[in-house]
């Protein structure tokens, strides 16, 4: 679906192939027809489905436990640009192993994996002593791996 908020109600109406793509996305929103005919009609569909974006795209951001320091908001990552209200869990867990900034990009993460991360290796290990490797970014990539394995297991029981 298109992002409508991005675009005034003045193109929608003046451009029918904005207001036939309008149309369906809010069809296929609320399961119900527009009267594409009725300029108010219209008005308050725009209204009422970027409303509605709006509160899916809250509801998102707040499901995910990182949050990315604006200043790396627009930072491109795989070629798509980093947005904080974009973030998900598993692209965070990404960028954490494979960015060369990794966990520095978020101003918060979950606490187990700060605490975490804020150990020495020989700590790590005290903790941890069924995961072995030779360094910290190793140890710290197998530890979230096994933490995504475990809560796979619990899931399906």
């Amino acid at each position: 679906m298109r992002e409508w908020k991005n675009i005034n109600k003045g193109s929608i109406l003046n451009d029918r192939v904005l207001l036939l793509e309008f149309s369906n996305d809010y069809e296929k929103t609320f399961n119900q027809k527009l009267n594409v005919g009725c300029k108010l009609c219209i008005n308050d569909a725009y209204k009422r489905l970027i409303s509605k974006t709006n509160t899916d795209m809250k509801s998102k951001t707040n499901e995910c436990e990182y949050k990315l320091k604006g200043i790396y908001s627009g930072t491109i990552y795989k070629n798509n640009p980093l947005r904080r209200d974009e973030m998900t869990d598993d692209l965070a867990q990404d960028l954490i192993k494979n960015h060369k900034l990794g966990i520095k990009l978020f101003e918060s993460i979950p606490e187990i994996i700060k605490e975490d991360s804020e150990m020495t290796l020989t700590q790590l290990r005290k903790k941890h002593p069924s995961i072995l490797s030779n360094s910290k970014s190793k140890f710290l990539d197998k530890l979230n791996d096994s933490e995504v394995v475990v809560e796979d297991i619990d899931e399906e029981e």
